[in-house]
C-alpha cells in the first residue's frame, strides 16, 4: 500500500536524479576540452594579430644569421628572445625543426636548468618558438617609432654586423655540456636575474655590445632589461 508507493516514488526520484547528473556531466566541458579550447583560442588570437601586423611576425624562410628574434609566451604576456646563428636551405621542408637548417642561441632561466644560474643553449627555431610566431627585433628605428612599440620589440641603437652578433652568441655557448666537470660547468654558467640579466639583455648584448649596459655578458655585470620576461 502506502509503503510500496513511497518506495516506488523514492526509486523514481533517485532515477531522475541520476539521469539529471548524467545529463549535467555531458553538458559540462571536460578538462582536456578546456585546454584544447584555450589553445585554439590562443592560436586564433595569434593569427588575428599576425594579419593586423601588431606582433611583427616574420616568415621562417626570411630569417638570417645574426637576427635578434623573439616569440610570445603565456598568452602574449611576455616574450622570449634569442639570436639566429645558422640558416640553410632544406630540401625536405624541415627547416623549422632541424638544428642544421635554422638554429637559435637563447638564455635559459634557472627554472629550466635548476639552481640560481642560467644556461646558454642552441635549439631549432621550432623548439625556440614553441608553436608561436617568430618576430624580429628591429634596430636603428626612429625615436617616434620606438615609443609606440612594445618594449623589447625594437631599439634606437646602432646594431653590430650580423657576423659579430653570431660570434657573440656562439661565444657564450656551454661547450662543455652535461659532461663538463663541475668547476667547468660553473665557469660556463651565467647568473640569471629576472630584471637585469635575462634573455632579452643577452640578445641585445649580441646586437649592440656595450650599449646594452654590459661589456661582458659572462660576468657579474648587470643592466636593467625593460622586457622583464621570466624566460
Amino acid at each position: 500500500g502506502h509503503r510500496g508507493t513511497v518506495i516506488v516514488m523514492a526509486r523514481s526520484s533517485a532515477t531522475a536524479t541520476s539521469v539529471g547528473v548524467a545529463a549535467l556531466a555531458q553538458l559540462m566541458p571536460r578538462p582536456l576540452d578546456l585546454i584544447s579550447t584555450a589553445t585554439t583560442g590562443a592560436h586564433q588570437v595569434q593569427q588575428t594579430l599576425d594579419k593586423a601586423g601588431l606582433i611583427d611576425a616574420i616568415p621562417i624562410e626570411e630569417l638570417q644569421a645574426g637576427d635578434h628574434i623573439y616569440a610570445w609566451r603565456m598568452g602574449f604576456s611576455y616574450n622570449h628572445h634569442g639570436i639566429v646563428v645558422r640558416v640553410a636551405p632544406s630540401s625536405d621542408g624541415r627547416r623549422q625543426s632541424s638544428l642544421d637548417c635554422c638554429s637559435v642561441v637563447h638564455f635559459l632561466p634557472p627554472s629550466s636548468c635548476g639552481g640560481s644560474l642560467g644556461r646558454m643553449e642552441i635549439v631549432s627555431v621550432e623548439e625556440f618558438a614553441q608553436g608561436r610566431s617568430v618576430c624580429k627585433c628591429h634596430y636603428e628605428v626612429p625615436s617616434l617609432n620606438f615609443y609606440f612599440k612594445r618594449s623589447g620589440s625594437c631599439s634606437t641603437h646602432k646594431r653590430a654586423s650580423k657576423p659579430i652578433s653570431v660570434l657573440r652568441a656562439l661565444s657564450l655557448l656551454d661547450v662543455g655540456g652535461d659532461s663538463a666537470r663541475p668547476q667547468e660547468a660553473l665557469a660556463q654558467a651565467v647568473e640569471y636575474n629576472l630584471f637585469n640579466k635575462n634573455n632579452e639583455l643577452f640578445a641585445c648584448w649580441c646586437k649592440i655590445g656595450d650599449a646594452s649596459g654590459v661589456s661582458r655578458f659572462r660576468s657579474s655585470e648587470t643592466a636593467f632589461s625593460p622586457q622583464t620576461a621570466p624566460g
